[in-house]
């Protein structure tokens, strides 16, 4: 567990406990909180965020209450959302790309499907292939396999 030695208001060090307490055993579940007290030290947290949309960004550790935050969120520039819906297409088109292949044996000629059925799966192929129309690569709407 990462925690910061504190002096009033003042963040001293910064750390994981063992690093800090090296003569210090500690329990399986970690560090108490009656041990950060009487150590006058505090949690670090992280904070949650959105991937998509934000990043963290590293700040001097400063006290937050019960914790100590060594980051803070802030937005993706245009270029990084950029970046992260690019990787998140690419992901996005090796899933279609696997559920095409998996398809392939419904269209050759002696494939054992009605014709019914043939064209149930050209329809859903193509949607496949429209997938990256969609406006949003983490939200995707994926067409449903026929049966």
């Amino acid at each position: 567990m990462k925690i910061a030695i504190i002096d009033g208001s003042t963040v001293k060090s910064v750390g994981e406990h063992t690093e800090l307490f090296p003569n210090t055993s500690f329990p399986n579940t970690g560090v108490s909180s009656s041990f950060l007290t009487e150590n006058n030290a505090k949690q670090v947290t992280i904070p949650t965020y959105d991937s998509k949309t934000q990043k963290l960004s590293a700040i001097s550790p400063v006290i937050d209450g019960d914790y100590v935050k060594e980051y803070e969120v802030v937005s993706l520039t245009t270029e990084e959302k950029t970046t992260v819906d690019n990787q998140q297409w690419n992901t996005v088109r090796k899933d279609r790309n696997i559920k095409l292949q998996d398809s392939d044996w419904t269209q050759i000629t002696d494939s054992p499907l009605t014709d019914e059925k043939k064209t149930e799966w050209q329809t859903y192929r193509q949607s496949l292939r429209d997938i990256t129309k969609q406006s949003d690569p983490f939200n995707i709407t994926w067409p449903t396999e026929p049966s």
